[in-house]
């Protein structure tokens, strides 16, 4: 995975900074901000970046004769790393609860694990899909940037991952925001497991 492995981390800690650094009449808004549109994506790039190895190295053939089933090279194994990665934005939104009074860490986790749950899933399912990484890097770069550009709006009419919260205060939509994106998050790794399953390496 290389130095990509730490991007996620480079980008909580910079927004953990900039949360302690800041202030403002938007400083709540641009936390979100930071949150949604860049935090949380970052986690469909460990999917990602585990299964170059599978589709562009030559030891593609030798992973899969080790005695593991399909779902540990696949499923198990992204799961296994989301924890990581949700675990290391978990702490971060700790830090982020002690200086925003405002909101409760529990209201950040509800809000943002999710979104970094479908991320996740979702590239899983493209890079699985596509043998290729560029596509879903690209993919959801792209959707992430039009989302925030259009803020949401029918402009893009595709389903909002993210909530796109001013306050980031869990309200009753926000929480059913949080449900379609956990069972959203589910189907797709469903799906990205049965592609892999099927499709293998051939």
């Amino acid at each position: 995975m290389g130095i990509s492995f730490y991007i996620p981390f480079l980008l909580m800690t910079l927004t953990v900074t900039y949360t302690y650094a800041s202030s403002g009449p938007d400083h709540i808004m641009n936390v979100a901000h930071l949150l949604e549109f860049l935090v949380c994506p970052c986690a469909s790039m460990w999917s990602v970046y585990l299964f170059i190895s599978y589709y562009e190295d030559e030891a593609a053939e030798l992973l899969f004769t080790y005695p593991l089933p399909m779902m540990a090279h696949g499923l198990l194994r992204v799961c296994a790393f989301f924890i990581l990665y949700a675990t290391a934005l978990g702490i971060s939104i700790g830090l982020l609860s002690v200086t925003l009074k405002e909101v409760s860490l529990f209201q950040l986790l509800l809000l943002m694990i999710p979104q970094a749950l479908v991320y996740s899933a979702l590239g899983f399912v493209l890079m699985i899909g596509s043998r290729h990484p560029a596509f879903p890097l690209s993919i959801i770069g792209s959707y992430v940037a039009i989302k925030f550009f259009t803020k949401g709006s029918m402009i893009f009419p595709l389903y909002n991952i993210m909530s796109f919260s001013v306050d980031l205060q869990a309200s009753p939509l926000l929480k059913t925001l949080a449900i379609k994106n956990t069972l959203i998050a589910g189907v797709l790794f469903v799906i990205g497991q049965y592609i892999l399953g099927k499709r293998k390496l051939s």
